[in-house]
């Protein structure tokens, strides 16, 4: 598809927007296909009595007007049989609250559930992952209201998905399919696209989009702004849609400094331009932990569960435009304790050597290396015990050093224990038969007997 016809098909998406989102924001929208009548759609989905009537004048045209196909026909949900489902959440993290009806009666978000057509969701201090309809995905944040709406063909590959984003953030990776169609509309814009990656946040009727991947046509009003991956915009109410300009690159991490226990400090190189930095941690299931502005370079995890996480750190310009994302992971785990070795742990039977430590923690294996070097640089051997000790044949005869791990189920390996040196007993020297003192007597016994 040329970027010109591209363009042109969004601005017929954000034309449709600006024309029909505002009208009703509990309509269910339905693309007509071919041989489609008032009449059949009125069979099909809806309960209202005389709905063939009705929706013809909801949709200013005649009962008996010929549909051609994908004309664009609005149903009030409160005549839908069933109210359609058009996503399911993913997860959530903290405080999420959804209404079905948009009526101001609220429930608890949960993992799994479905998401109906012209639904409200709303995040207080947590976060939301959504999966839409055409392998779409949305994560909310934190303090963002969202409506849903979609528009689909029945029976056709493409989707048609809308949103409102009343205020807040959210950040969305669109499928890239020439059906998929995608928008969403904040108080000051409409942002329409097909296949890419972007964000966008709503504060006070000024919206901040980034775009990381593909292209967006955003539009406020009658003004209309082409804006490619890498590059983000501001719009305002009222206002036309400022020039793109690019977006800060990914900062570069420079580690993960660890240890035993808590803090974890993650760090990155500065970046020329960044007044802030926006850092995010993940858990391995995609939910958003928590999130937070900086001012340094650097981050300290002061509580953290045991377990892996992601993080994610953003430079922020001095406009509030976030920059091109930058991950790293790392796995907080239980301390293994290392095992402590002593001379005694040894014993010796026959050519055999034995050595027996300490248990440590139960479900545990241990790693026994032994080398002819006390840096271990040249390994003689290296043994697998589930228990804690080892039988190491016909051994008593060599000089050796033995240093013992600790190893875990999930593969977590303790520091090494002391290293432990053994040596085979010298021989005993042989012992004469009489000792010479004893012959010099002996001689001088023999000689005082001669002489007398």
């Amino acid at each position: 598809m040329t970027r010109h016809r591209f363009k042109y098909q969004l601005a017929a998406l954000l034309l449709m927007a600006c024309t029909a989102l505002p009208v009703a924001a509990n309509d269910w929208y339905y693309y007509t296909r071919e041989g489609d009548t008032l009449w059949d759609l009125c069979m099909q989905y809806s309960q209202k009595r005389g709905c063939w009537l009705e929706l013809a004048r909801y949709n200013n045209m005649d009962q008996d007007q010929k549909l051609p196909v994908k004309t664009l026909i609005r149903i009030p949900v409160a005549w839908l049989k069933s109210t359609p489902v058009i996503g399911t959440v993913a997860n959530t993290r903290g405080k999420t609250e959804y209404s079905q009806f948009n009526d101001g009666q609220f429930k608890p978000l949960a993992a799994g559930q479905d998401l109906h057509l012209g639904a409200l969701i709303r995040t207080g201090d947590g976060s939301a992952r959504l999966h839409l309809q055409g392998g779409n995905e949305l994560l909310m944040r934190a303090n963002s209201q969202l409506i849903l709406e979609s528009v689909y063909p029945e029976g056709d590959e493409s989707t048609d998905s809308r949103l409102l984003l009343d205020q807040g953030s959210v950040e969305t990776r669109v499928k890239k399919d020439v059906g998929n169609r995608f928008q969403i509309q904040t108080p000051s814009a409409i942002a329409a696209v097909r296949g890419t990656a972007f964000r966008m946040t709503d504060h006070a009727g000024t919206t901040h989009l980034e775009v990381t991947e593909g292209v967006i046509l955003v539009a406020t009003g009658d003004q209309e702004q082409e804006v490619v991956g890498g590059f983000g915009v501001i719009a305002e109410v009222g206002e036309s849609v400022a020039q793109p300009r690019q977006l800060l690159p990914a900062v570069v991490f420079k580690g993960v400094q660890m240890s035993a226990h808590l803090p974890v400090e993650v760090s990155w190189n500065a970046l020329e331009g960044a007044t802030e930095y926006q850092v995010d941690l993940y858990d391995q299931q995609g939910g958003l932990l928590g999130s937070q502005f900086i001012g340094v370079p650097d981050f300290r995890f002061e509580a953290l569960g045991y377990g892996c996480y992601l993080v994610q750190v953003r430079a922020v310009d001095v406009d509030g435009l976030k920059g091109l994302d930058a991950q790293t992971d790392f796995c907080f785990q239980p301390f293994l304790e290392p095992v402590a070795l002593a001379a005694s742990d040894l014993s010796i039977q026959g050519n055999d050597v034995f050595l027996q430590w300490a248990a440590g923690e139960d479900d545990v294996r241990y790693q026994v290396d032994i080398a002819d070097d006390p840096d271990f640089e040249h390994l003689l051997d290296s043994y697998k015990s589930g228990v804690a000790g080892i039988r190491l044949p016909d051994r008593a005869a060599d000089r050796f050093y033995l240093r013992v791990s600790t190893v875990a189920e999930d593969g977590r390996q303790s520091p090494y224990s002391n290293t432990l040196t053994y040596a085979p007993e010298p021989a005993p020297e042989p012992q004469e038969k009489y000792p010479t003192w004893a012959i010099s007597a002996i001689i001088v016994v023999l000689i005082s007997i001669a002489i007398f």
